[in-house]
């Protein structure tokens, strides 16, 4: 998949939470899928800085999506 394919596929990911036939559909779609990607370049920056931090990275980001599958459902 090419950087375009993944970036359409993110932004077509995140449009079908945004306001429905809204002029910011498109816009709301677009700032979802940038702060996600620029939350997993913030992770790849720090595994870089740091050795060993592949194993915790995965760990954290799975325990993130448990976050966010559990939030406001308590």
């Amino acid at each position: 998949m090419t950087p375009k394919e993944k970036a359409e596929e993110l932004v077509d990911k995140f449009i079908q939470y945004t306001p429905a036939d809204s002029e910011f559909e498109y816009p709301y779609a677009k700032q979802c899928a940038l702060i996600a990607v620029n939350e997993i370049l913030s992770d790849y920056k720090n595994y870089l800085l740091h050795a060993n931090t592949e194993y915790k990275g995965l760990m954290y980001w799975k325990e993130v999506k448990q976050e966010l599958n559990e939030y406001r459902n308590a």
